[in-house]
């Protein structure tokens, strides 16, 4: 998986999901597993850290529920970004270790993001509205894993 030439939108991720969702793709990768990764590293090493207190409410993160749309076809659907675990794809749960999970994480509203995929094919996704960002309802994780430590 890798970028299309275009240029990309800035994304926006934080502290607490960059550390967590780090620590997966090392896990994944010591497992020869790093196919399904290198895609959501590439964008974690482009995005810019911010705490989970100053993240834009209108910014996908993880846990985060939105409504994208494939500019190719003009589907529109709700999804949700989850961890691997999580994974649902009837009830509209996107893994964050998917292309398009991957390509959503740190997306602002109305932000559209192209990658191409393993056979050569360009995708992207539009993202219409986050309905749902857990941050924006004041569920700092970052401060919440400093008083769980």
């Amino acid at each position: 998986m890798m970028h299309c030439a275009q240029a990309q939108p800035e994304i926006y991720v934080t502290t607490h999901d960059y550390e967590r969702l780090s620590a997966l793709a090392d896990f994944y990768k010591s497992r020869r597993r790093g196919v399904l990764v290198d895609f959501l590293i590439d964008e974690l090493e482009r995005a810019e850290l911010v705490p989970a207190a100053e993240v834009g409410h209108k910014v996908v993160t993880m846990n985060s529920r939105v409504r994208i749309m494939d500019p190719d076809t003009a589907l529109c659907r709700t999804v949700t970004l989850v961890y691997p675990r999580e994974e649902d794809s009837l009830r509209g749960k996107v893994s964050v270790f998917t292309p398009l999970g991957s390509a959503l994480l740190g997306l602002p509203e109305g932000a559209r993001m192209a990658w191409r995929t393993l056979d050569g094919r360009t995708k992207s996704v539009a993202v219409l509205e986050v309905e749902y960002q857990p941050e924006s309802l004041g569920l700092d994780l970052d401060s919440a894993a400093v008083a769980l430590a």
